[in-house]
């Protein structure tokens, strides 16, 4: 073989080895362009590279304009929707004023890590929501929050160690080393020992100190929720801790509120132990900005209008959804025969086998209560589906009734016979006939409305349809 000149065999093995590595290094910068378009394409274009790219702008002024007409609405709908479930001894609303603020010890981890919303689709960015010590402290509660109570909380949530010493609160989401996840179905509540331990308060007990801050105290309890989140019916009662720090707090203090953080009813007949409890509010989840609204509510701004919308147990076992759904071995342990997907995480995956029918919710409690004699319905129902107190009183009176064709118009007169404004709601139940042929419950609403703002002494009229 003649070579050209200046060239050798091992010359041209060479030349070829670069080539190769050239088109290789080509073929490598086109893969890593096409990467990266994809990854671009990917952060700018999906919600969770919106999100980021957003954490790295300032808000818009249509942002903002949206972010406060949101606000504004979720505590609309809170204001209309958050339940006065009880009120011994009218307790609410609470007596404060800029010039003489009242002061209030708060328990309950959950009083400091709110569950604001749900997992799953419809869980959103909490960080900006509204903690409840500062809606408190705000202009919509006008209280004294005890500073000594939020840093035991703020440091036990945050290092899971009991003291008082001055700190941050923590953020709403991603802040804490010791809870991994802000909306966990239950969080850690202080150590049962943390109410007897007398260390941290000079000699006194935690509710000694705190009692001397104030004579009134608002104890949160609450219950996260979502998608492939599996309650037993243990997971509705209070806790060891949560028990022990009620135990603490209702027979250490002459006034108590209790706020229900949950969207799923919780056992709550332990409240009848305590005659301090005289009060209970439900919020269920109140977003971003509705804990507002238990302020106003406390501090009588808001007159609450709520009505139940589930029926709430002392035992939620005798509800009949949960043997269709839950199996429990002696030990509390899941049984193997459960309702199960086969596919799903050992924790996770039961659910409901339904088998009652019509009979659902207060469907099942209303009639049983009218057609079985030995039911004692007191004794089981703690507050019925409907239930919601006020600040004021009613009175509501049936007018007329007409039928036009299939539609049936009853007039309803409402009076406030209270000394304060405030809103009702009328709800019309049926009771049919029961040939034997279809089933039927024995009580069905069948219509309901709010009322608008009423003031001490007026009625109002108001027409309601049942088709």
């Amino acid at each position: 073989m003649t070579n050209e000149p200046g060239l050798t065999d091992d010359n041209d093995k060479a030349v070829k080895k670069k080539k190769g590595r050239k088109r290789l290094l080509i073929a490598g910068i086109a893969a890593a362009v096409i990467v990266a378009l994809l990854a671009a394409y990917a952060f700018i274009f999906t919600s969770t590279g919106y999100w980021l790219l957003s954490r790295l702008k300032p808000d818009t002024e249509q942002q903002k304009m949206s972010y406060s007409s949101a606000s504004q609405t979720t505590q609309a709908i809170a204001d209309e929707g958050f339940v006065l479930m009880r009120n011994e001894n009218n307790l609410l609303p609470l007596q404060t004023s800029e010039d003489a603020k009242l002061g209030l010890s708060l328990f309950g981890m959950r009083s400091v890590q709110l569950v604001f919303n749900a997992g799953g689709s419809s869980a959103s960015n909490v960080e900006r929501a509204t903690k409840l010590e500062d809606a408190l402290r705000g202009e919509n509660g006008g209280f004294d929050v005890n500073p000594d109570l939020l840093n035991l909380y703020y440091n036990y949530y945050k290092s899971g160690k009991l003291s008082i010493a001055p700190t941050s609160a923590p953020a709403n989401s991603g802040a804490s080393e010791f809870i991994e996840e802000v909306n966990a179905i239950t969080v850690p509540e202080l150590p049962v020992e943390a109410f007897t331990d007398t260390a941290l308060f000079d000699g006194k007990t935690v509710v000694e100190a705190a009692r001397e801050y104030s004579d009134t105290a608002l104890i949160t309890i609450g219950r996260g929720g979502g998608e492939m989140f599996d309650f037993t019916p243990s997971g509705l009662q209070l806790s060891a801790e949560e028990t022990a720090m009620v135990d603490a707090v209702a027979n250490g203090f002459e006034h108590v509120v209790l706020v229900v953080n949950s969207a799923n009813p919780m056992e709550l007949d332990f409240i009848e132990q305590y005659p301090s409890i005289e009060a209970v509010v439900w919020i269920g989840f109140p977003g971003e900005a509705g804990i507002e609204s238990l302020a106003k509510i406390l501090s009588g701004k808001v007159n609450p209008s709520g009505h139940l919308p589930d029926t709430w147990l002392k035992d939620n076992t005798a509800a009949p959804a949960t043997n269709n759904y839950l199996q429990l071995n002696a030990d509390q342990t899941k049984a193997t025969d459960s309702f199960k997907y086969s596919n799903t995480p050992p924790e996770q995956g039961y659910f409901v086998q339904y088998s009652e029918g019509i009979y659902v919710g207060y469907r099942y409690f209303e009639t049983r209560h009218d057609t079985d004699p030995a039911f004692n319905y007191d004794e089981l129902v703690m507050y019925p589906f409907g239930h919601g107190l006020s600040y004021t009183e009613f009175e509501q009176q049936l007018l007329s009734v007409e039928q036009t064709g299939d539609t049936v118009r009853l007039r309803v007169a409402v009076r406030n016979t209270g000394d304060v404004a405030g809103k009702d709601v009328i709800e019309v139940y049926s009771n049919p006939p029961y040939t034997g042929a279809i089933e039927k419950s024995t009580v069905n609403l069948v219509a309901f409305e709010k009322t608008n703002e009423i003031a001490p002494g007026a009625t109002e009229d108001y027409t309601l349809e049942v088709p």
